[in-house]
């Protein structure tokens, strides 16, 4: 993966944020140049060495549900087994 790659991939992020993004989304992209080269280290390390931080194998995820006309926004933490 190069550093390009990853700022091409951060430039197609879609502008929305959810509030559980820990960085706005507008943000990672005004920043595409300082983030790319962290990022891709950060990704071909665990590519070279077949590691991944547990602190990054969670996540949390919202569902929209709708129920008697009302919405609903059930979270919950997502484990991967990676």
């Amino acid at each position: 993966m190069t550093i390009a790659e990853v700022r091409k991939l951060l430039a197609s992020m879609p502008r929305k944020t959810s509030p559980l993004d820990v960085l706005p989304v507008p943000l990672m992209k005004y920043c595409a140049d300082d983030f790319a080269p962290a990022i891709t280290t950060l990704a071909n390390l665990s590519l070279q060495t077949g590691k991944f931080p547990a602190r990054f194998k969670s996540a949390y995820g919202a569902a929209v549900t709708e129920e008697g006309g009302a919405r609903q926004v059930v979270a919950s933490q997502l484990q991967a087994d990676i």
